[in-house]
């Protein structure tokens, strides 16, 4: 099936943080009859990029871009913007969003335990920043959902990943959600990332790299 070249660019994106996560970012959900099935380790592999903006399926899957698409969404909003000469500004898409210019912006996260609460957690400049939590959810509904074979790390706080790109920030963020911050830190640095975990008691504890550069 020939797609649209930006669906085609998320996908890739997509399937190259499965290969660096090996397969903790897994975007599809087998399909049977209609039927949405749990994912099988490795299914991601099932998904050929070919040429010509073409895709193809080895077996019936679905695919959830809702972990990659709003970052992606936010970073065209920025090209777009700053095509139409803009030198500054913040695209923000709801924990997903993006700074560029020269001037500093502070961002602050929701409190975990206190939702009408906001705490500051960094300053951006030419950076991103996307955060993933369960706690506007039901215990056993969150929108996060664990690797095959795998408890969810992320209990009631928060996770917001810092980034060059809003669609490396929203994906990376769904991965330490799922992997932790210890297990994901050789992958963030090779991506110029840095992780904050907000915890219900709104305590901050980072993981910042120093050769990280946006």
């Amino acid at each position: 099936v020939r797609v649209d070249p930006w669906t085609y660019r998320v996908l890739a994106g997509a399937q190259l943080l499965s290969v660096f996560s090996s397969g903790v970012f897994d975007l599809t959900r087998t399909a049977d009859r209609g039927k949405l099935l749990r994912t099988t380790p490795g299914d991601w592999r099932d998904i050929l990029l070919l040429p010509d903006w073409r895709v193809r399926f080895r077996r019936p899957l679905r695919v959830d871009l809702g972990g990659i698409a709003k970052g992606f969404a936010v970073d065209c909003a920025v090209e777009v913007l700053r095509a139409a000469g803009a030198s500054a500004g913040v695209v923000n898409a709801g924990g997903d969003l993006r700074v560029f210019g020269s001037a500093p912006e502070r961002i602050h996260v929701r409190h975990p335990a206190r939702l009408s609460e906001f705490v500051p957690v960094a300053e951006l400049v030419e950076e991103a920043m996307a955060t993933s939590a369960n706690y506007l959810d039901a215990p056993a509904m969150g929108r996060l959902r664990p690797p095959f074979g795998r408890r969810l790390w992320l209990g009631r706080g928060s996770v917001s990943v810092r980034a060059p790109s809003c669609m490396l920030a929203d994906a990376l963020c769904k991965v330490v959600a799922a992997d932790g911050p210890r297990r994901t830190a050789q992958l963030l640095e090779a991506c110029g990332a840095s992780v904050f975990v907000l915890s219900p008691r709104g305590r901050i504890w980072l993981e910042e790299f120093p050769h990280a550069t946006a």
